[in-house]
């Protein structure tokens, strides 16, 4: 019999400029929480194998940014139609 866990707590929310993140020219997104996996391998009611790991702590900040804007993320769709 195994189990195999995966708890997590984790929030995300925008920072930055607004009016980048609407018009799709920076957009900032700040996460923050802890996650926890288990891995438990158990043979005739005894324990024969475990692995555990995770993040006590997440804190970062991940940053997209797209110089040309809405234009950007068009660009490989037309690009795909035409081909």
């Amino acid at each position: 019999m195994s189990y195999d866990v995966e708890v997590k707590d984790i929030k995300k929310k925008r920072v930055g400029n607004f009016w980048k993140d609407v018009f799709l020219l920076k957009r900032e997104e700040q996460r923050t929480g802890w996650s926890f996996k288990a891995m438990i391998l158990i043979v005739d009611e005894l324990v024969v194998y475990k692995l555990s790991g995770g993040s006590p702590k997440l804190d970062e900040t991940r940053t997209k940014k797209n110089p040309l804007g809405p234009i950007q993320e068009i660009g490989p769709k037309l690009i795909e139609q035409v081909n």
